[in-house]
């Protein structure tokens, strides 16, 4: 192994420093009851890991007070995640997160509120009390998965970001109800395409390294979080969805997204922004600064927020298109691209290349090496487009062979 891929593998080998050991659920026995019959609550918090065939897979706790919840935070070691429900017997979620600060543990607690109304009450405690994030129950348990990984994202984004480059997608949005559905329904597209990802690693350690260093989603419910998180990880920046109406200043702003996604732009054109809102007549305004759109309480919101992740944000197969939106062709994996890009129309190539979506594709897929080598590559360091066409696939090539040599693959 040369020193440049000896470096990178320890690199990758250091992300996900906080990484989930320990889930505490601290609920009344009723409000255990209907999250398992929600959907066999254990299994939906840990089947995705036993499907990735990881190395780890977070264990369950189920409790009954806040005082158990501590006790159990203390012992053992590895990182634990703490969801608690509202009211509980000996306390509530602010009282539970404040006593955690006090016995100096570092666990994070996380609320699971039942109902809409309790929420208005329960923001302003929370930002006082310490509680990390509030989510809203909406009758899937996918969300307990959610809320745990939006918490590694939170701990881990700053050091994975700048040590490695693990990308990042921005979601703006101030109201607990909307977050709460459609992260698990984004925290599911991320963790399959992880997956398939996973399988197309030559080795065990290969297929760790390239879960660790899957993308990050980082949650706003302000303009100024999520100015800060842009200035923070720019060149990390892999998609943004935001609302258009949420806080600025302290006050509801009307267009603070299309203020952000003005700002964006004028840095990094080619970044994916989609605007969300339940206010059909913004579509118009979403158009005019070449965004996508999502009408929030329709209900095909989550399917095409999905198909975003998929198709723009480079989550699915790489799909070749003409200028006009014509698909003539698709790819699925590295050799699969390279075999594309040698019989795909000139037309087809610039306007793929022109607007970052291989590299964007390959920093989805954890491919960062290469990803890096595509990016500053345009049109004007070739003679013409078979020089360009010959340059990518020369690339993607010697890639290839790179790892094949360097790496020891299972048969």
């Amino acid at each position: 192994m040369d020193p440049t891929s000896r470096t990178r593998f320890h690199e990758f080998q250091d992300l996900m420093r906080f990484r989930i050991m320990d889930v505490i659920l601290v609920s009344t026995p009723y409000d255990k009851f209907v999250l398992e019959e929600a959907g066999e609550l254990s299994e939906r918090l840990l089947g995705e890991f036993r499907n990735l065939d990881l190395h780890y897979a977070p264990g369950l706790t189920g409790v009954s007070t806040g005082e158990e919840a501590i006790e159990l935070a203390k012992q053992g070691t590895g990182s634990k995640l703490i969801i608690t429900t509202p009211h509980v017997r000996d306390m509530d979620a602010a009282e539970l997160a404040r006593r955690v600060r006090l016995e100096g543990l570092d666990v994070p607690v996380v609320l699971l509120a039942w109902d809409a109304r309790e929420l208005a009450a329960w923001s302003t405690r929370a930002a006082e009390s310490g509680i990390e994030c509030i989510f809203l129950w909406q009758g899937d348990a996918q969300i307990l998965l959610a809320m745990a990984k939006t918490v590694e994202d939170r701990r881990n984004v700053e050091h994975d970001c700048h040590v490695c480059g693990v990308q990042v997608i921005l979601v703006i949005e101030d109201l607990v109800r909307h977050w709460s559905s459609f992260l698990p329904r984004m925290y599911q597209v991320l963790l399959k395409n992880a997956q398939r990802v996973v399988r197309e690693g030559l080795n065990h350690s290969q297929k760790i390294l390239r879960m660790r260093a899957r993308p990050k989603i980082i949650l706003c419910t302000t303009y100024e979080e999520a100015e800060a998180a842009f200035q923070a990880y720019h060149q990390d920046v892999m998609g943004i969805v935001s609302d258009v109406e949420f806080p600025r200043g302290g006050v509801i702003e009307p267009l603070a997204g299309a203020d952000f996604a003005r700002m964006v732009r004028k840095q990094y054109p080619d970044i994916p922004i989609i605007l969300h809102s339940t206010k059909r007549d913004y579509e118009s305004l979403a158009r005019a600064l070449d965004s996508g759109f999502l009408l929030k309480g329709s209900p095909l919101m989550l399917d095409q927020l999905e198909q975003v992740m998929l198709e723009v944000f480079g989550f699915g197969d790489f799909i070749f298109r003409m200028p006009n939106g014509d698909e003539v062709a698709r790819a699925s994996d590295l050799r699969s691209l390279q075999e594309a890009l040698a019989v795909v129309p000139d037309e087809s190539l610039l306007f793929h290349s022109k607007r970052n979506h291989f590299s964007r594709w390959l920093k989805a897929r954890t491919e960062f090496g290469l990803a890096n080598r595509l990016r500053p590559v345009t049109i004007e360091d070739f003679p013409d487009v078979a020089a360009l066409r010959r340059g990518v696939i020369a690339s993607i090539a010697g890639y290839r062979r790179e790892q094949g040599q360097h790496l020891v693959a299972e048969f």
